[in-house]
């Protein structure tokens, strides 16, 4: 069995609100998407309809899905806090449908609006209520925003760890400009890492036990350069009080398999234990790993238990398959 965690939707009624809610800044020629927060793209079948979800899986090989918002171009973190909360309700009644239609194969995560934290526990108690397994969220608030692990944002935090469920953190907002793409090829990789970093050392995961949090894109340069981190806490006046190990974290920060190289990926086991990994393919956008199923099996070669809980167990351990 397939489970990918990491699987992006952006529902029919989402579009519907862009359609007809200018301030948002999207104009949608068909489903061509211009403006916004990101690049030109289409939004094809496998984000909009269950059906196109389905058929777009099973041609990867993916058996089952826990769905989260196309970050991007939901996520509206800079956004009135009223433009920003109806687009989050929109998008979880929209993810909620899609699990409603697929209950055996798809699962969904809470979308929030993180820059009012009160209104953010709001609709994450609604969405709990509705059926969520999990909430995504960002690495920071906007462009050059605040960063979750900042103190206004604690109670969001005691809401999620009082929840116990666990965190999809996807990066957006991410420096670097569109010029031969650097903004996705490395931008995105850059705020993984920060947000990685941050949680360990400003002391998140110590003041919130239940917290459990899957780094998208292969943790971004964390895994493969953490003990520079390590090194300069041992020294550097801004890390003192830091953890002396930062790797002794891994275990409540996990990673997913969206590398788009089994060399890596293989590092990425290798360093952070199979059970510390989960397949993301990054589905419906062009990044998407085209065959996350080969890679892995690229990656794991003569050694099937540690394919068997990436692909299968450690999803459906965490989100309750």
């Amino acid at each position: 069995m397939i489970i990918d965690v990491h699987n992006h939707v952006i529902p029919e009624r989402v579009i519907e609100l862009l359609r007809t809610e200018p301030r948002y800044g999207v104009n949608l020629d068909g489903y061509t998407w211009t403006g916004g927060n990101i690049f030109n793209f289409e939004v094809v079948p496998g984000f909009r309809s269950v059906e196109g979800k389905l058929a777009e899986m099973a041609a990867r090989g993916i058996d089952k899905a826990v769905v989260s918002a196309a970050p991007k171009p939901l996520y509206y973190y800079e956004a009135d806090i009223e433009l920003a909360s109806a687009i989050c309700r929109e998008t979880n009644l929209g993810l909620a449908e899609f699990s409603a239609a697929a209950p055996e194969q798809l699962k969904w995560m809470a979308h929030l609006p993180v820059q009012d934290p009160t209104v953010a526990v709001a609709v994450l108690e609604e969405a709990l209520a509705a059926g969520c397994v999990g909430i995504e969220l960002g690495t920071s608030v906007g462009m050059g925003g605040p960063r979750l692990d900042e103190p206004q944002f604690a109670d969001l935090w005691a809401a999620i760890d009082a929840a116990r469920i666990p965190v999809l953190m996807h990066a957006a907002y991410e420096p670097a400009d569109r010029e031969y793409a650097t903004d996705i090829v490395w931008g995105l990789l850059y705020e993984a890492t920060v947000a990685s970093s941050r949680l360990i050392t400003s002391g998140l995961f110590d003041r919130y036990s239940n917290l459990t949090v899957i780094v998208a894109l292969g943790g971004g340069y964390f895994p493969y350069q953490h003990g520079r981190l390590r090194h300069n806490t041992s020294w550097h006046p801004a890390l003192k009080g830091a953890p002396a190990d930062p790797w002794s974290y891994v275990g409540r920060l996990k990673f997913d398999t969206h590398t788009h190289d089994a060399r890596a990926l293989r590092y990425l086991i290798d360093v952070a234990g199979a059970e510390n990994v989960f397949v993301g393919s990054d589905c419906s956008f062009n990044t998407a790993t085209p065959d996350p199923v080969a890679e892995l099996r690229d990656a794991t070669k003569d050694d099937a238990a540690s394919f068997e809980l990436i692909s299968d167990r450690n999803a459906r351990l965490l989100f309750g398959f």
